[in-house]
């Protein structure tokens, strides 16, 4: 498992958007609403093909991804991956919706998959 997450954008590389939760606990209140907005706004999440993975300071998994990504382990940090597996924002503050949904519907690949689906 370990090797696979050392390599996660491999596996989702062109097929889907990443958003990295980092966290030192899964009750630090960043983590928590961040959770909150993601729940609340999953239809959103889904049509733009984000996938949602989460490390809490509490796994061995979580180590081998934060120091690839060199977050500190006391601090909260929102990463988005694009398709094309690159850091597209990076953020230790919670991200809200409307600001990560702009960001990516701005984007040349976004836009694309829109003219697609209208198509």
């Amino acid at each position: 498992m370990a090797f696979a997450q050392g390599n996660i954008l491999e596996e989702y590389k062109w097929e889907k958007r990443v958003i990295l939760l980092f966290a030192p606990n899964s009750s630090t209140p960043e983590i928590i609403a961040q959770e909150q907005i993601i729940a609340k706004d999953k239809l959103g999440y889904a049509e733009r093909d984000l996938v949602v993975l989460k490390y809490i300071l509490e796994s061995d998994d979580e180590e081998i991804v934060r120091k690839k990504f060199k977050v500190p382990i006391e601090e909260f940090t929102f990463i988005l991956i694009g398709k094309d597996g690159g850091t597209k924002l990076r953020k230790n503050e919670v991200v809200f919706s409307k600001d990560l949904f702009d960001l990516i519907d701005s984007m040349p690949m976004r836009r694309s998959e829109i003219t697609r689906k209208k198509g």
